[in-house]
């Protein structure tokens, strides 16, 4: 079960979010003017608050043990953090009565809506599953995974011999498997793929140096993974023998803690950060993945929204309530990210596996190896490793054919999927497993 967020210590106190009313138009394209104007409201708004907070004394910092300020915000010591994506997101999150929340806060003309924060975790499996002898024995088949090089019909290939079964299924419509991953040979390279999430052991092997420490959201801890999940998450994207994109890039944003529970406050501020890191990009070739989830939570679906908007693509775990409907929770429920449930090595939807309308796709994601901490290996299961390996096809489409914005990215990655091969999914709407599509 997930761990409960830490609370001020005066119990009146609040932790909310608060979001903005932007300006700007759904049926026009953005304009420099526009974005001054939105951000002159919440420079005003900012201010506004603060002065409030001088006279009347509503806002309270966070104790050690809370969600943890932004490392960029100094100016106002009562604001955890401040974010901006886009032109359509503007919001920050502080401490408030609850009373002054009601009373006043959301009665001003700016205000969209205001939010208190919740809990957040990853979305992982830990109930051991019937098929597990089966898919060791399957993974334990042949050697190691080797690279060969074959001139046609796959030229411009890569071949790898012996990959891990969810490897295998991803570059073929039908079993059974044939125990080959053939995947574009330029590897995603020149993507920036964004894990929020707990850390990346960017020191693994695996990663042969294309993994990077971005940013530490949560106070007081160090850049490294302590838990391990993000780890996993980052190898099915881009390690050199478990991932999918094997010349991608993979960047750390620590938005979760040694336990894989967090704050939607901190991974709000870990898509903010993203989105100053992709404006002043030269590519903009941009993914960020989210194998994590929580109740249903509109800022956080907003500022997903507010990425794509920019042009990044998002990946999100499906969640992992066994057969619940993806739609009760975040950022599951967004309809611009492309959400994954998890499917077995015998095409069967998984049984932790959330489902229903919010579904988009399924990838496999029962008993998935990838790397771990220390250089390790392990073998994981649930919404959190599918994920990943819709991510890593997009890094593979974005280095072989180009970039897309992020709708009509989804379009390709649905229609290229294969239908109506997954078992058990009488209860979702979506029957489509994941395919790498070789052709531009």
């Amino acid at each position: 079960m997930p761990i409960p967020i830490s609370k001020s210590s005066d119990e009146k106190k609040q932790h909310y979010i608060v979001v903005i009313k932007s300006l700007q138009n759904n049926d026009t394209e953005p304009t420099v003017a526009t974005t001054k104007t939105t951000d002159s409201i919440y420079q005003d708004h900012i201010s506004w608050v603060s002065d409030f907070h001088s006279q009347e004394a509503v806002v309270t910092s966070l104790d050690e043990n809370g969600p943890s300020p932004s490392a960029n915000n100094s100016r106002n010591d009562f604001i955890i953090h401040e974010y901006s994506i886009g032109d359509n997101f503007r919001a920050y999150s502080a401490i408030f009565e609850p009373q002054f929340v009601e009373n006043i806060l959301k009665q001003r003309e700016e205000i969209d809506y205001v939010a208190r924060d919740s809990e957040v975790w990853v979305t992982r499996d830990f109930v051991g599953l019937s098929e597990d002898d089966i898919i060791e024995e399957y993974l334990a088949l042949g050697d190691d995974n080797k690279e060969i090089k074959i001139k046609n019909p796959l030229f411009g290939m890569r071949v790898q011999t012996n990959p891990t079964w969810n490897l295998d299924r991803l570059d073929q419509r039908f079993l059974p498997l044939d125990g080959l991953y053939i995947s574009p040979a330029t590897g995603g390279r020149r993507v920036n793929v964004y894990v929020i999430d707990t850390g990346i052991d960017i020191n693994h092997t695996d990663f042969q140096g294309r993994a990077s420490w971005g940013i530490s959201i949560i106070k007081g801890t160090p850049n490294i993974d302590e838990y391990g999940h993000g780890t996993h998450v980052a190898g099915i994207i881009a390690g050199k023998k478990y991932g999918v994109a094997k010349a991608t890039s993979v960047i750390a944003i620590k938005a979760l803690g040694k336990t894989g529970t967090g704050s939607w406050s901190d991974v709000i501020a870990g898509m903010s950060w993203v989105a100053q890191q992709h404006k002043y990009s030269k590519r903009k070739h941009s993914i960020v993945n989210l194998s994590l989830t929580g109740k249903h939570f509109p800022p956080a679906n907003a500022a997903v929204k507010a990425l794509t908007d920019i042009g990044v693509h998002v990946t999100v775990a499906a969640g992992n309530y066994y057969g619940a409907n993806s739609c009760f929770f975040s950022p599951s429920s967004t309809p611009e990210a492309i959400t994954t449930g998890s499917s077995s090595i015998d095409d069967t939807i998984s049984r932790f596996s959330n489902v229903g309308a919010c579904v988009d796709i399924f990838a496999p994601g029962q008993n998935v190896t990838s790397v771990w901490l220390n250089n390790g290996t392990r073998s994981l299961s649930g919404t959190s490793m599918a994920s990943p390996h819709v991510a890593g096809v997009i890094a593979l489409t974005i280095a072989q054919c180009g970039n897309l914005p992020p709708a009509r990215m989804k379009t390709k990655i649905k229609d290229t999927a294969t239908r109506g091969v997954l078992k058990d999914g009488k209860f979702s709407l979506s029957n489509l497993l994941l395919l790498l599509d070789r052709q531009c």
